[in-house]
């Protein structure tokens, strides 16, 4: 599996075969699972999200999984956090957070994983149908295994979660 890495952060991902990097100005690095196009009737396309924020200065692990969990729930309505275990690449450490919700129509399970490290927090977002759950989630650890820490923070303007589902949203319908 390649290994994808963002020039202007340096976060860097291991990409399941046949999955390819979609093209954002404002987010570290996208990456979908192109099979997932052709399939008729159409399934949710996995994919995995990697994004990097400045963190105020003291801002803890804990701090950062609440608010970024937060900002998940919010930002969908309705989904379920199923567990959050710790996790650590590079010794640090970090969380895995398991979630659940519906989008249009389909179930979606997500897989993210926070790090703060160096004053920056870093999400990695990995998501798939929810009938893939055992295969999503040993996929979603490969993708981290190889995880390369970013030196910097994406600039982003805006709703964060509102550019990212615009972003995947046009991975899907092939505009991107």
């Amino acid at each position: 599996m390649p290994l994808i890495t963002d020039s202007a952060t340096g976060l860097g991902l291991i990409a399941p075969e046949g999955w390819v990097r979609v093209p954002s100005p404002l987010i570290a690095l996208v990456i979908v699972d192109e099979g997932a196009r052709s399939v008729v009737p159409p399934v949710f396309m996995s994919n995995v999200v990697g994004t990097v924020a400045e963190l105020p200065e003291g801002t803890t692990i804990v701090e950062f999984t609440q608010q970024s969990t937060t900002a998940w729930a919010t930002s969908i309505g309705q989904g379920t956090v199923l567990n959050v275990g710790l996790h650590v690449t590079d010794d640090v450490e970090g969380r895995e957070v398991v979630g659940s919700y519906a989008e249009n129509g389909r179930a979606v399970t997500t897989v993210t994983y926070l790090y703060v490290h160096n004053g920056l927090g870093t999400r990695i977002d990995v998501s798939f149908g929810v009938w893939d759950t055992p295969e999503g989630i040993a996929a979603s650890r490969q993708i981290v295994e190889g995880l390369v820490l970013p030196t910097s923070a994406t600039k982003v303007d805006g709703n964060l979660e509102q550019q990212l589902a615009q972003t995947i949203g046009g991975a899907l319908d092939g505009s991107h």
